[in-house]
């Protein structure tokens, strides 16, 4: 059986002053086929563009604004 999944990355915006945190920031993991459906999230988990690696079995994060990886 064919399965299909992807991961998405939301990010709040950096502190904005006097607003409260998007409350879907974190990263996803979705699966497409057979049946499309939310597998898996991390929240708080924010990463900047281009700094979120999958593989087979891991997910790796650079945590946006900190010297962290996940």
């Amino acid at each position: 059986m064919l399965t299909e999944h992807f991961v998405l990355s939301v990010s709040a915006p950096s502190k904005a002053p006097s607003t409260p945190t998007v409350k879907d920031a974190g990263i996803f993991l979705y699966e497409h086929q057979p049946l499309a459906a939310l597998r898996s999230t991390y929240k708080k988990s924010v990463t900047s563009q281009n700094c979120l690696a999958v593989s087979a079995s891991h997910i790796f994060a650079a945590q946006a604004e900190k010297a962290v990886i996940h």
